[in-house]
Parts: structure tokens; C-alpha cells; sequence
């Protein structure tokens, strides 16, 4: 179930001190990737809401209230998201260009009448290529288009779904022995913790937009959803694979599947003692991992 900080018809006032900065920030880092994405669109629909209503007198006070309230929420999120370094680096540290700058991309993306966490990915998305153009320049090409004006439905959808790939592996390799239990936990949390262990820039950029603040506590939140739907993880993993080979070229392809390939056997080799020395992967975990080797369409696992 999401969590909602911002309701977007009544808004309250919350950061009227600088406790109520540091609360605010905390419970953003609680708060999931597409839960993040759905604050700053419920805050931005808050704030056209607000300034949208026709007030008297008596009442203009208490909007304007509201509306700075929401102004430095959508300013906190863009710090929580990109950095106060790079926020207060932008236009001089004039913050009244970035609010203009977030109310003319809100109005932008308000143009495709998206879901709040699509909606509010969008916003992130667009202000990146300006906030950071010299990362967005590096990406790859069909990352770089997932989210802008031209880009179908289905794009975001697949990135989705790419997103639960480390997840959808754990799953099966602790299903492998017939239940997940804490010590499995524990493993892919040490796993996620480091993944530039695959050597994978892609299955990092997707570990670390599923779990913006990964820890011990973050991994189940994440599994939840996934778990609580009681999908067909054949047919999951059948969808991975055509996400994959549409997205990625071919070489990104089969590089992308071996890191999950990889990611199976490190899980299933830290379940068996954090890492420890010896062959730790059982006979079903094996057979595990050619089963996914052989469904994503990797030959010689």
C-alpha cells in the first residue's frame, strides 16, 4: 500500500521550523521509490490546488501559508533527491528559479494526465537533464528516453518491471529450498549493499532506484508488494526476458542476464553463510539457477 505524506486537496502546513525540515526529510527516506514519486506529485497538485481556489481576505494568509509550505517540500525533495550541493548550485542558489523551474515542469508533465508516480517521475526525470546534464549524457540511450515527451506507456512499464528483476531472482533462489527465511534476508540486503560487485552499471542503476536507502529493514518492503500479488514467477521471469531483449541491445543483453544469473548464485552462496568459505549452493539452488539461465536464454550455465 503506498504511503502518503501530502494530502493533495488539504493540504497542512509541516515545515514551519527546522524540526519540522528534519522530520520531513526522515520520513522521505522511509519512503519507497514510487512512494517518493507519488509525494512530490501529491505536493505539486497541493500547491495548483491551492493557487488554483479563489480565497477572501481572511483566508489568503493561511493559503500562502500552505503554498510556501509546499514549495519547500517540492525544494526538500529535489535536496533528498539530487543533493543540496546540486540544488543550491543551480541558478546561483536562487531557489525562486527552481521553484519556477518545478511549476513549469509540473505543468509540463500535467499535459499527460499520468498516474502520481508516474507523474512524479517525469518531474525527477526532466529536472536530472538539467540539474545534472553531465550524468544524463552518460546514460544509455533508451534510459535517457524512458521517461520524456515521446516515450509510450510501455517503456515506463518495462522499467518497472526491470526494477523487481534483483528481487524476482532472490525469490526463486530461496524458494529453491522451499521458504525464505532471515538468513536469506540478510543475504541479498549484504548483496544489494554492494552491487558494483557485478560489474553491471545497469543492475546497479536498477538496485539503487528500487532501494533509494538500502538497508537490512528496506529489503522486505520491497519484497512485500512483489510477494503479496502471488505472481506466476515463470511467466515474471518470461517478461523479464522480453523487457530485456526490447530495451538492451543485444551484448547489454546477455550481460544484464548473466549479472542476475550471478546475483542468483552470490545470494544463494551468502544465504549459506554470509559469504563464508566453501560451496554453499545446494543441489536445488543449482538446478534454480539453470532453470532462470534457461529462461532468460543463456546457454552454458
Amino acid at each position: 500500500m503506498s504511503t502518503i505524506i501530502t494530502c493533495p486537496f488539504e493540504p497542512t502546513p509541516e515545515l514551519q521550523s527546522e524540526e519540522g525540515v528534519r522530520i520531513y526529510f526522515s520520513k522521505l527516506s522511509t519512503l519507497s521509490r514510487s512512494d517518493l514519486c507519488s509525494e512530490l506529485s501529491n505536493v505539486m497538485a497541493a500547491k495548483y490546488n491551492q493557487m488554483m481556489v479563489p480565497s477572501g481576505l481572511n483566508e489568503y494568509t493561511q493559503k500562502q501559508a500552505i503554498v510556501t509550505d509546499l514549495t519547500d517540500k517540492a525544494t526538500t525533495i529535489c535536496i533528498f533527491e539530487f543533493g543540496q550541493a546540486t540544488v543550491f548550485g543551480f541558478a546561483g542558489g536562487d531557489l525562486r528559479a527552481l521553484n519556477e523551474l518545478l511549476n513549469n515542469i509540473d505543468e509540463e508533465v500535467a499535459q499527460h494526465d499520468l498516474e502520481p508516480d508516474r507523474h512524479g517521475a517525469m518531474i525527477l526525470r526532466k529536472l536530472s537533464e538539467i540539474l545534472l546534464p553531465e550524468t544524463n549524457e552518460n546514460e544509455d540511450s533508451w534510459l535517457e528516453n524512458l521517461l520524456n515527451d515521446s516515450s509510450e506507456e510501455i517503456d515506463y512499464e518495462d522499467y518497472e518491471l526491470l526494477k523487481e528483476a534483483p528481487f524476482i531472482i532472490f525469490i526463486l533462489m530461496a524458494f529453491a529450498d522451499g521458504k525464505i527465511d532471515l538468513k536469506e534476508t540478510k543475504a541479498l540486503a549484504e548483496v544489494v549493499l554492494n552491487p558494483d560487485m557485478f560489474q553491471n552499471d545497469f543492475l546497479v542503476q536498477l538496485i539503487r532506484d528500487a532501494i533509494p536507502e538500502i538497508n537490512h529493514t528496506s529489503i522486505p518492503q520491497c519484497l512485500a508488494p512483489i510477494m503479496n500479488n502471488n505472481p506466476d514467477y515463470v511467466e515474471k521471469l518470461n517478461n523479464l526476458k522480453r523487457a530485456i531483449d526490447k530495451n538492451l541491445n543485444t551484448s547489454e543483453a546477455l550481460e544484464f542476464k548473466k549479472a542476475l544469473i550471478n546475483l542468483g548464485y552470490k545470494i544463494a552462496d551468502a544465504s549459506g553463510g554470509l559469504f563464508g568459505m566453501g560451496n554453499r549452493v545446494c543441489k536445488q539452488e543449482k538446478q534454480m539457477l539453470r532453470t532462470i539461465a534457461s529462461i532468460l536464454g543463456v546457454t552454458g550455465v
